[in-house]
C-alpha cells in the first residue's frame, strides 16, 4: 500500500489484482492521453486537464498541472512509511540546494531575501504562467543562499529561481 500526500491532505493508494484503490474504494476513471506527460481524465463525473511538470526522484515527489492549478504530491511505499513511523525519514532526506521553475513563466514578487531562513511549505516566490499565479514553496526548512530572480523576470522551465544554503 501506498500514502500519497498533498498539500496537508493524505491518502491511501493500493493496487490489488489490476484494479486500483483509493482509501478503500475502487477508482474508476477514464483516462485518455493527450500528448507526452498530459492527460484528460474524467473522475467521479468531472473532467481534469492534467499534465505532469515534474519528478523528484529523491523526495517521490511528483508535481502535476490540474485545471491549470499546481498540485504537489509525494508517494510514499511501505519503507519509506516504517522510516516515518521510526522517526527515521529526516534522516535519510536531502536538503534541498535549489528552487527551480516548474514553467515558464514571469516572476510577479519575491517573498525572500538572502540570509532569510523559511520553513517547509513556505511560499518564496509568486510566478505567473498562463494568466495563473502560482506559488512556489520551499521543499525544505532552510536558509535562502541567494534569490537568483527579481520581479518582472521572463524565466524559463527548471531555470534556477532560489539556492538554498545550509
Amino acid at each position: 500500500m501506498y500514502l500519497a500526500k498533498a498539500g496537508s491532505q493524505g491518502f491511501s493508494l493500493e493496487e490489488r489484482d489490476g484494479q486500483w484503490w483509493l482509501d478503500g474504494q475502487p477508482v474508476t476513471a477514464d483516462i485518455v492521453t493527450d500528448g507526452p506527460d498530459r492527460f484528460q481524465v474524467l473522475w467521479q463525473g468531472r473532467s481534469v486537464n492534467a499534465e505532469l511538470l515534474g519528478i523528484e526522484p529523491e523526495s517521490k515527489t511528483f508535481t502535476f498541472r490540474l485545471n491549470n492549478t499546481l498540485q504537489t504530491v509525494q508517494v510514499l511505499d511501505r519503507f519509506d512509511q516504517l522510516l516515518e513511523t521510526m522517526g527515521l525519514s529526516q534522516a535519510t532526506q536531502r536538503r534541498a540546494n535549489e528552487l527551480k521553475a516548474p514553467m515558464p513563466g514571469r516572476i510577479v514578487e519575491v517573498r525572500t531575501a538572502a540570509g532569510q531562513a523559511v520553513e517547509a511549505g513556505e511560499v518564496v516566490l509568486i510566478l505567473e504562467a498562463m494568466k495563473m499565479e502560482n506559488g512556489l514553496k520551499a521543499p525544505a526548512a532552510a536558509t535562502i543562499a541567494a534569490v537568483e530572480v527579481q520581479p518582472g523576470d521572463v524565466v524559463e522551465k527548471n531555470q534556477v529561481l532560489v539556492r538554498f544554503g545550509a
